[in-house]
């Protein structure tokens, strides 16, 4: 007879009743932890000191060694974004490869960290133990010796510890921004022009702008070449016979007709004499 002998179905359910028992029980565990947490701690740094101190000293010496790390590489990228590091020379363009080096390297392992669920009211009360879980859930917090080894999820490194253990997501976004995207350069297919009579802008294309500085054009707004056009349409037009009765004008040289009362009074006077 083999010294294992199959399980029978009776046995496999009881395992199975007792597995589904062992989860409720740690469940409810989880909640009253919870619960007391919510009652027992009035901050979240009481909250990381009661986590803390369950933690190994090679653990604790782990992620105090790797928020070090974190924290100056995030000064450095900090430094970049903001100019306070100046590129200016070889040995700057140097320095500056090798960070953006690290930093990919860095992220590439660890991921980054969202600070922001630092904002969260009583994150470490009952009313966020859900939240709590979920992180929990996409971590590997495993920290043999002094080093952070595995994919440990750094926002719930920092709900339970209160370390950085990665950059957070706004440093890194700005840095991104500045240094990792290739910038393409826009092409101008316009330029401005200014009036020549008001000095108003428009805006023309390259090509309309290089005819008119080519020819050695002047260029008029809108408004001023309808003005341009008037004037150069009535200094075209032929000049006409004056006609003048008493000391008034009644047509000018142009055609335009400017009669008044006092200069119609003569032919008004004939023709109510006829």
């Amino acid at each position: 007879m083999d010294e294992q002998q199959a399980i029978s179905p009776e046995e496999a359910r009881r395992e199975k009743d007792a597995a589904r028992k062992r989860a409720a029980r740690a469940k409810v565990r989880e909640q009253k932890i919870a619960k007391q947490a919510s009652e027992t701690y009035t901050s979240i740094e009481e909250w990381w000191a009661a986590n803390r101190a369950k933690l190994t000293d090679d653990q604790r010496l782990g992620l105090e060694e790797r928020q070090d790390a974190v924290l100056n590489l995030m000064v450095v990228m900090q430094d970049y974004t903001e100019g306070k590091l100046e590129v200016l020379d070889d040995e700057d363009r140097t320095w500056l490869a090798e960070t953006i080096e690290e930093v990919k390297t860095d992220v590439a392992q660890y991921g980054q960290c969202c600070g922001a669920i630092l904002n969260i009211p009583r994150l470490w009360a009952e009313e966020n133990a859900d939240l709590r879980a979920r992180f929990e859930a996409h971590s590997e917090p495993v920290f043999p010796g002094e080093q952070l080894v595995g994919r440990a999820n750094p926002a719930s490194v920092l709900i339970s510890y209160g370390y950085f253990v990665a950059v957070t997501e706004r440093i890194y976004q700005d840095f991104r921004e500045r240094f990792l995207i290739k910038r393409v350069p826009v092409l101008q297919y316009g330029t401005t022009i200014k009036c020549s009579v008001c000095g108003a802008e428009d805006h023309v294309s390259n090509a309309v702008a290089e005819d008119y500085r080519r020819l050695n054009r002047k260029y008029y707004c809108s408004l001023c070449w309808s003005a341009e056009q008037k004037s150069r349409k009535e200094a075209t037009l032929k000049p006409q016979p004056r006609i003048i009765i008493g000391r008034e004008t009644v047509v000018d040289g142009r055609g335009y007709a400017h009669p008044s009362e006092s200069a119609l009074d003569p032919l008004r006077r004939l023709w109510e004499k006829e």
